[in-house]
C-alpha cells in the first residue's frame, strides 16, 4: 500500500505542474523546489502542532538542497 501511495505522489507530482519536460534542468528545479517546500512544512507542523523551537543543530537540512543531480 505504501509503494501505491508513493508512485501516486510521483505521478501527481510529474503532471500536476503542467510544465514538465524533457529538458532535465527545468524538471530537476521544480523536485528541488518540491523539496525545499516539504521541509519548510516538516518545520512549520513542528512549530505549530508541537511546539518545537527551531534548533541550530536542525538547521542544515538533512539533505543537501543545491546538489546537483
Amino acid at each position: 500500500m505504501r509503494y501505491i501511495v508513493l508512485a501516486f505522489l510521483a505521478i501527481v507530482l510529474f503532471f500536476s505542474s503542467g510544465c514538465l519536460t524533457t529538458n532535465w534542468a527545468h524538471n530537476k528545479r521544480h523536485f528541488r523546489k518540491w523539496r525545499e517546500e516539504l521541509a519548510q512544512f516538516h518545520k512549520d507542523i513542528d512549530r505549530i502542532l508541537f511546539d518545537l523551537p527551531e534548533m541550530p543543530a536542525e538547521s542544515a537540512a538533512p539533505y543537501p538542497t543545491t546538489q546537483q543531480w
